[in-house]
């Protein structure tokens, strides 16, 4: 799968063959060896299907050293507070999701918290920053909860539970007994999310028994606090008057300070920012985002588009650099051909239709190339048509400079090595003794011949040759045994 795939770690011990010598901060060996059989036969089985899995990415990948050098410069200017990102790109089936998947596991080894989601104009718009914030706060991992460090309820509510702990920690230290929440909230996290954070950490007002039945403590539901702030936290839709109860019992004082409705998508690209200053508040690195099938923005309508244009122009370009936040989006050759193409001086019309005191917008599509087409105001009309751009700027031209990654095909000599490597993890799958360099050479020989296909569809065309070989190894033995006892 791409340039990635076990680049510059296989050497031949002997002309005569033998498995690979492998080297690395973890070796293919020992990986192997400490590999449940199930676990591999799932990802051979996923493989099988054009599909990538975890294990296998960690068997299959020990790392290119173009990617690490931009893995490692991204993670050092995130911790000198410099703004960075990364975007992998490569046709469809050569890598990215594998790619993405490996930088994961990367970054939760190097302590960074990880969100890893698939954008989809139907499901996850990246124009609805809302949308995007809340499948982002449920694909959280973090590094302690994965190496058991750290444990919680298996609950759906993660991220709520380990940041009430972290504060709790923090609280507990010598000094900070007589300093609040509110103290290691950044301030460039919007009023409404900073509220449901320190509402979160803070405990419940006590309120006498016997005061509970008065009218003004009618709204007084301690058990359903914890479930309303931490939905609110992770992005679900809670009523305002829900949470400003929720905050009034929880002794967050600043919550009336401004509203708690959030209708602006600018305010949730703002919280996820400031959420990974936050998570370096917490003790951890930052925050690694981790954004798959990014392309897919080039099939929505010019509105979204330009609203996703500006989204990307605010991560890759920012004005004020947000710290401990590192973007990565996978993107297809095909996005940046037709940003190439896109008509950045396209222009619509806009209508103002003045009654009273109210006025209406009226938005008409119109490309510079059609302006016969325009509606000229008819004579004492109210209206006050005026042409405005859909895009704020050329994105094609802003975005020269931003960090690519491109993934390039296997060289003959990395796919032998990917080679031999399917064959023993098949071999330690299934329980059979392959002749390594044999398979290695026919297999090669089968990929010759589909040079023009997609990687993924190789590995397939791998796997399936490997089930053949297997089964007629299987087949031919039992025939063997069944003639062994048979015979006089």
């Amino acid at each position: 799968m791409g340039q990635l795939i076990m680049n510059n770690i296989y050497h031949k011990n002997n002309s005569g063959g033998g498995s690979p010598d492998l080297t690395g901060d973890n070796s293919f060996e020992n990986l192997l060896e400490k590999a449940s059989p199930f676990k591999l036969r799932r990802a051979v089985e996923r493989l099988r299907e054009g599909l990538f899995d975890p294990l296998g990415v960690k068997l299959l990948s020990s790392g290119d050293n173009a990617l690490n050098n931009n893995i490692k410069s991204m993670t050092d200017a995130v911790e000198k507070g410099k703004p960075s990102h990364l975007c992998v790109c490569g046709a469809y089936g050569q890598g990215k999701s594998h790619t993405l998947t490996y930088i994961r596991h990367r970054a939760l080894e190097e302590n960074f918290v990880v969100s890893y989601i698939n954008l989809d104009p139907r499901e996850v718009p990246f124009h609805n920053q809302k949308m995007v914030y809340l499948s982002l706060m449920n694909g959280l991992s973090f590094p302690d909860e994965v190496t058991g460090e750290i444990s919680v309820k298996d609950d759906g509510m993660a991220p709520v539970n380990i940041w009430r702990k972290k504060v709790q920690q923090w609280l507990s230290l010598d000094g900070n007994s007589k300093r609040d929440v509110e103290d290691i909230i950044p301030e460039r996290i919007p009023h409404r999310f900073k509220a449901i954070l320190a509402a979160i950490a803070k405990q419940t007002e006590a309120v006498p028994y016997s005061k509970r039945k008065l009218k003004k403590h009618a709204r007084f539901k301690p058990r359903e606090f914890p479930w309303i702030l931490g939905n609110a936290f992770m992005g679900k839709d809670m009523p305002v008057v829900e949470l400003r109860n929720a905050m009034r019992y929880r002794q967050v004082n600043f919550y009336q300070d401004e509203s708690l409705v959030c209708k602006d998508d600018d305010l949730y690209l703002e919280a996820i920012q400031g959420y990974a200053e936050l998570f370096q508040v917490m003790g951890y690195k930052g925050w690694v985002l981790l954004f798959d099938e990014a392309e897919s923005i080039m099939l929505t309508r010019i509105m979204q588009r330009s609203k996703s244009y500006a989204f990307l122009h605010k991560i890759f370009c920012p004005k004020i650099p947000a710290p401990g936040f590192l973007p990565v989006f996978a993107f297809t050759h095909d996005f940046f051909t037709f940003l190439k193409d896109e008509d950045f001086e396209r222009t619509r019309i806009v209508r103002k239709r003045k009654r009273g005191a109210r006025v209406k917008e009226e938005v008409e599509s119109l490309s510079v190339s059609g302006k016969e087409n325009e509606k000229e105001p008819s004579e004492g009309s109210d209206e006050d048509p005026r042409e405005v751009p859909w895009f704020e700027r050329d994105y094609s031209a802003a975005w020269k400079d931003i960090n690519i990654y491109r993934l390039r095909e296997l060289t003959s000599r990395e796919w032998h090595i990917l080679i031999k490597k399917l064959i023993l993890i098949h071999a330690s799958a299934y329980k059979w003794q392959p002749d390594v360099d044999a398979l290695d050479k026919m297999i090669f020989s089968r990929l010759l011949k589909q040079s023009g296909a997609e990687s993924r569809m190789k590995l397939k065309l791998i796997v399936n040759l490997l089930d053949l070989k297997q089964q007629h190894m299987v087949l031919a033995s039992g025939d063997a045994l069944h003639f062994s006892k048979v015979s006089p």
